[in-house]
C-alpha cells in the first residue's frame, strides 16, 4: 500500500492508541539532549524592531522536561511536537529537528486557502482556492470570503495556531506560506501551503468547520499519507510502529517518513498546480529546471526580461551548471534588446551558497563580496578550534572538514588573508561586541580556496570572470519575492540591495503596512547535526593522536594540557549521531532514532552587513522597496506578478493601473 488516506481510518488510528507510548525516561533524555545541540545556536537577544517573539530554547527544553516528570505528557508523538513548536518558535530557519514520531505519517486537507485583493490595492480577503479561481473567471457573484475556522476569526486562526510553527523570521512571510505556492513544482516540494499540511502535523480535530461571509458552512476533513517509504501499514499496535520508527535495535528494513515537504504519498485530492504546468514556457532553462528565463508578451514591457530561480540547492556538476545557464542567460537577454530585469526569487529557501555568490558577481562583475560572520564563542566550540588549529597547518589546512574550525583558514570579510595568527585570535570573544561573547567577524569562506571551475564564484580562485562588465545598472534591476526567501537566498538579495538594486514583494498579511523581500532566516551559516557530529568525532581523533604523540610524551605540561581538552570535550559533547542517516544502530548513541533525512541543524553563524556590525542581520528590519497584493489573476496565473512588478518597479509609482500599496513610494 503506497498510501494510507482514510479519513475514518485515521480518526481510529489515535482512537485506539497508534500515538506511541512511550517510556518516559527516552523523551527526558531526549530533552537533555536537545539542550545541549541548543547551545550552538549563535544569535543572542532581538532589539525592539524584530517583529518575531524571542524564545528562550533551553528554558523551553527545561519546561518540556517538568512535564514528562509530573506527567502531563502522555505520548511520543505528544512529546515530539512540542519539542517541534519549541524550536519552530526561534523562527529561525536554520535550527531544525527531524523527530521519528513526526516522520511516520503526514496529515493534510484538500482545501487550500489563500489571500486574494480584488485590485491588488485593497486589502485581502481570505478565500478557499478553488473560489479564487472562479473569482478569475469573472463568477464575483457565486462566492463569499472565509471569516470564521473552527469558531475562531479565520485570520487569528491561521496566524496563532498554523504560521507561528513555520520558522520564518518575518510574520508576512509565515502568512504567505499558509497558501500554496506556485514554484513549489520547480523543486518538488508540497504545493497546497501549511493551512492544508498543517506541517504534517495532526491538527487537533477530526473535522474543521470553515464559516464563510454569507453565513454557509464547509467541514474540511484531515487524512494521513503513509508515505511508500514506510513499508506495508501492517502494525497491529502503537508499541510495535513506535518500536520499529524509533526505537535502535529492531530489525525494520525501511526508512519511515519522507523528508519534509516531500509527499512520497499521492494525495486524494488535486493539489493546485504549480511548477512547469502553472507557468509559461522559458526561453532557456536548466535540466533541473531551477533557473528559467522568460520574456514578457505586453508589448510595453519588451525590454523587460525575467530571471526566475527557485532554488540554490545544489551541488558539484549542478552549480556549473548553474552558473552557465546564468551567463547564457543573462548574454541572451542583453543582445536581444532586454535594458531591465525581474530576478523573481519567490518561494526560494536557499541552498548552496557558492552559487549564490556567482550569480551576484555575475550581475555585478567589477564589485567584490564581502562577508561579514561571527559565531558564539562558547566552551565547546573553543575545545573544538584549538583541536583542529594545533593539528592543521599551512596546505593540511585546506584539507579539513570546514574552515570555521582552523584559524589558519579564516580570512577578513574583505577576503583578506593571514589576518588570525592562532585560534585566540579568531575566537575572541570580541571585546567590542556589546552584550555576548562572539568572535572576533570574519569571512564565511576564502573564496579563493573555495571556488573552481567546477563550482565556480565568477572571477575568484580557478573560475574566470564569466561576464566581464555590466549587462544591467541597478536601478534596471529589481527582486521579485513573496517574503519567503531564506538563507543564500538572503544573502543574494543583501549583496544586490547594497549596489541599490530595489525589491517588489506579494502578498503577506492584509494590512497596508511594509512588508520585508527577505522573510526567511538570514544566518551565516548553517550546520546540520551530523555535521556537528562529525567535527565532534574528528577532534576527539585529533586530541587522542595529540596525547599519545612523541612531542606530548617528552612534555608533561603539554600533555596534561591535551588530556584536559579531551575531557572537556566528553563532558561538553552531545552524543553523537551516524554520520550517514540511518546507518547501523551500533552507530547510535541516542536512545531514539532521529533526523532520518539528515534535517536537523542549527545557525553555526550570525551574518552582519557594514551598516550595522553589531546587530545579527537576521534581526534588522529591511522592507521591501515596493509591496503589492495578490490578485486573482495573480493567483490562477502567477507570471502576471511579473507584469505588475514590472510596470511599477520600472514605470515609476503608477504605469496603468499598476500600483504599491500607499504606505511606502517606488
Amino acid at each position: 500500500m503506497s498510501s494510507f488516506l482514510v479519513q475514518t481510518a485515521v480518526v481510529r488510528l489515535f482512537l485506539l492508541g497508534v500515538v506511541f507510548w512511550f517510556p518516559f525516561a527516552l523523551s527526558s533524555s531526549c530533552a537533555e539532549i536537545a539542550s545541549k545541540f541548543g547551545t550552538w545556536k549563535s544569535e543572542g537577544d532581538a532589539p525592539p524592531s524584530y517583529l518575531s517573539p524571542t524564545v528562550d530554547l533551553l528554558d523551553g527544553l527545561d519546561r518540556i522536561r517538568k512535564k514528562i516528570i509530573n506527567g502531563t505528557i502522555s505520548s511520543q508523538y505528544d512529546f515530539d511536537n512540542l519539542l517541534h513548536r519549541l524550536i519552530s518558535q526561534a523562527n529561525d530557519g536554520h535550527l531544525q529537528i527531524g523527530l521519528c514520531s513526526r516522520e511516520i505519517f503526514r496529515f493534510q486537507h484538500g482545501t487550500p486557502l489563500t489571500s486574494v485583493s480584488r485590485d491588488g490595492l485593497d486589502l485581502p480577503q481570505l478565500y478557499v482556492h478553488s473560489d479564487a479561481v472562479i473569482m478569475h473567471s469573472g463568477q464575483v457573484e457565486a462566492i463569499s470570503p472565509v471569516v470564521e475556522i473552527n469558531g475562531l476569526e479565520a485570520d487569528y486562526y491561521l496566524q496563532s495556531r498554523i504560521a507561528v510553527t513555520l520558522g520564518y523570521q518575518d510574520p508576512d512571510a509565515r502568512y504567505n506560506a499558509l497558501f500554496p505556492s506556485p514554484s513549489a513544482g520547480f523543486t518538488g516540494t508540497y504545493s497546497a501551503g501549511a493551512w492544508a499540511s498543517n506541517s504534517g502535523e495532526w491538527p487537533g480535530s477530526a473535522v474543521l468547520t470553515i464559516r464563510f461571509a454569507n453565513g454557509t458552512r464547509l467541514e474540511v476533513k484531515p487524512t494521513a499519507t503513509w508515505p511508500a517509504t514506510n513499508g506495508p501499514m501492517n502494525y497491529t499496535d502503537g508499541q510495535a510502529l513506535f518500536e520499529a520508527a524509533c526505537l535502535p535495535g529492531t530489525s525494520s528494513k525501511y526508512i519511515f517518513g519522507s523528508f519534509p515537504g516531500m509527499y512520497l504519498g499521492l494525495p486524494a485530492y488535486e493539489l493546485p498546480r504549480s511548477g512547469p504546468s502553472v507557468f509559461p514556457a522559458p526561453t532557456i532553462k536548466d535540466s533541473n529546471g531551477l533557473v528559467r528565463l522568460y520574456s514578457l508578451e505586453d508589448a510595453a514591457l519588451q525590454d523587460v526580461a525575467v530571471l526566475q530561480i527557485t532554488s540554490f540547492r545544489m551541488g558539484g556538476e549542478d552549480s556549473r551548471e548553474f552558473s552557465a545557464t546564468i551567463r547564457q542567460s543573462l548574454d541572451w537577454a542583453s543582445s536581444h534588446g532586454k535594458t531591465k530585469l525581474l530576478l523573481d526569487l519567490s518561494g526560494n529557501g536557499g541552498g548552496n551558497v557558492i552559487p549564490g555568490f556567482d550569480l551576484f558577481r555575475m550581475l555585478f562583475p567589477d564589485e567584490p563580496i564581502r562577508s561579514e560572520t561571527r559565531f558564539r564563542s562558547t566552551e565547546l566550540l573553543d575545545v573544538l578550534g584549538q583541536a583542529f588549529s594545533a593539528e592543521y597547518r599551512g596546505a593540511d589546512a585546506k584539507e579539513i572538514l570546514d574552515p570555521p574550525l582552523a584559524a589558519q583558514n579564516a580570512v577578513s570579510p574583505d577576503q583578506e588573508e593571514n589576518v588570525f595568527g592562532s585560534w585566540k585570535d579568531l575566537f575572541g570573544p570580541d571585546p567590542n561586541y556589546e552584550g555576548d561573547s562572539m568572535s572576533n567577524a570574519y569571512a564565511v569562506f576564502s573564496f579563493a580556496a573555495a571556488s573552481t571551475t567546477f563550482e565556480p564564484i565568477s572571477g575568484y580562485g580557478s573560475a574566470p570572470l564569466a561576464i566581464k562588465t555590466r549587462l544591467f545598472e541597478p536601478q534596471s534591476i529589481a527582486v521579485v519575492t513573496d517574503g519567503r526567501c531564506s538563507s543564500t537566498c538572503a544573502i543574494v538579495v543583501g549583496l544586490l540591495q547594497a549596489q541599490g538594486v530595489r525589491t517588489v514583494t506579494f502578498g503577506g498579511r492584509p494590512r497596508k503596512a511594509p512588508m520585508q523581500a527577505v522573510g526567511g532566516v538570514k544566518g551565516g551559516q548553517r550546520w546540520s547535526l551530523r555535521t556537528i557530529s562529525r567535527h565532534i568525532k574528528t577532534a576527539r581523533e585529533l586530541l587522542a593522536k595529540q596525547y599519545t604523540s612523541t612531542a606530548a610524551q617528552a612534555n608533561s605540561t603539554r600533555r596534561l594540557a591535551v588530556g584536559h581538552l579531551l575531557q572537556k570535550l566528553n563532558d561538553l559533547a552531545p552524543p553523537a549521531l551516524p554520520l550517514i542517516p540511518r546507518m547501523e544502530d551500533n552507530e547510535w548513541e541516542f536512545a531514539l532514532r532521529f533526523d532520518t533525512y539528515g534535517q536537523s541543524s542549527v545557525n553555526f553563524r550570525d551574518a552582519y552587513v557594514p551598516a550595522n556590525e553589531t546587530t545579527p542581520w537576521q534581526f534588522i528590519y529591511e522592507a521591501a522597496d515596493c509591496r503589492m497584493f495578490l490578485t486573482p489573476e495573480n493567483v490562477v496565473e502567477p507570471a502576471s506578478r511579473w507584469n505588475s512588478a514590472a510596470r511599477a518597479m520600472f514605470g515609476g509609482r503608477e504605469m496603468g493601473s499598476e500600483k504599491c500599496v500607499d504606505y511606502v513610494s517606488v
